[in-house]
């Protein structure tokens, strides 16, 4: 028989033992005795790691109400999983599933993969599509007839040529039709698109109907390229899953290419640090195309029609208002090494060159 003034005591010595167990932080390995004082539990080894459990696609996908921020390590395709709900995603930069849209052959996917680019005090608060490995950023998007292939550079994901999508907005009824037509005057942004007239410079038998040279792409007057939307990194005229990149996402390009942070924010002005037009240029003089980018010169529209610099410069537009009728553009010239960077009045035809989300 147990007095019950032992009893006591050891009922009590038993709740203080239980009490420290629970509350008290675990160390498991290497200086078990030193803990560091924000973690709950603590791995230390030099010479091991951390098994996480092994599953299949299906089998991780038979797993009942996962729980949010549950990890796995995926079998069938080498790489870590987490669970952000409804999804799975991969830690080797793409989404699991794949997307059903467009046709498209790419064998990438769909959601954003967003990245910080805290280099540069401009862009800290911006997001950056990037984190595609070049496994992951591959093959082609198909959109009705046209053929787009893709190329990851510095994590990002962009298409290697330019679009060459109808615009739905604010006129969709084709080139030189309706309000879509733009001769030689200057209407303002109409939200016209078509192809570099090279037949007349003036401007005066307006578009093209097809390309001057494969890639080039149509040239789009703002309001066109955005399908109307003035928001920052809208899908625009891109495909769904894609999307008109920002003014930082064109940065972080070019800082890809090694150009600097006091060049990548110098604004109306050419900016040069190791030859990033070259770099980023597949014709003109000097090119080298090593980011795989592919610019090619497709030359632009005047504000008032006029077709210009064909085969000696491109322009781009980037998704990211500077005034209520102005947006910051990219250019690549065939004598500059270097990319400029500009403000160009939203009633210019430009090229659009799609990033992944």
């Amino acid at each position: 028989m147990i007095k019950a003034k032992p009893l006591f005591r050891y009922l009590a010595v038993c709740l203080v033992m239980g009490a420290q167990t629970i509350n008290a932080q675990v160390k498991i390995g290497d200086n078990p005795s030193t803990i560091n004082g924000s973690a709950l539990l603590e791995l230390e080894a030099t010479n091991k790691g951390v098994l996480i459990p092994r599953l299949t696609t299906a089998q991780r996908d038979a797993i009942s109400n996962p729980a949010l921020g549950l990890i796995i390590f995926n079998t069938s395709t080498n790489c870590l999983n987490h669970y952000i709900g409804p999804k799975w995603f991969e830690m080797c930069g793409v989404e699991t599933s794949l997307p059903a849209a467009l046709g498209s052959t790419f064998t990438g996917h769909s959601n954003s993969i967003n990245e910080n680019f805290s280099a540069n005090a401009a862009c800290q608060n911006k997001l950056i599509s990037a984190g595609y490995s070049a496994a992951s950023c591959n093959g082609n998007v198909v959109v009705g007839a046209n053929i787009y292939p893709v190329v990851s550079i510095n994590g990002q994901c962009w298409m290697q040529t330019n679009l060459k999508q109808a615009s739905t907005s604010p006129c969709s009824d084709g080139i030189n039709a309706g309000c879509n037509a733009w001769l030689i005057t200057s209407p303002g942004d109409i939200g016209s698109w078509g192809y570099y007239n090279s037949a007349t410079s003036s401007g005066a038998a307006g578009w093209a109907t097809t390309e001057s040279a494969a890639g080039e792409g149509l040239l789009y007057q703002w309001s066109a390229a955005m399908n109307n939307s003035t928001a920052e990194r809208t899908q625009g005229v891109c495909p769904s899953g894609w999307h008109i990149p920002s003014d930082c996402e064109w940065m972080y390009l070019e800082h890809g290419q090694g150009m600097s942070i006091a060049q990548q924010t110098i604004n109306i002005a050419w900016r040069n640090t190791t030859g990033e037009g070259d770099k980023l240029r597949a014709e003109g003089g000097s090119w080298n195309n090593s980011s795989g980018f592919t610019a090619l010169l497709a030359g632009y529209r005047f504000t008032d029609g006029t077709f210009y610099v064909n085969g000696t410069g491109g322009y781009w537009w980037s998704s990211s208002e500077s005034a209520t009728t102005i947006a910051h553009f990219r250019s690549f010239f065939s004598t500059q090494a270097g990319v400029y960077r500009g403000d160009g009045d939203k009633a210019h035809g430009f090229s659009v060159r799609c990033l992944k989300d």
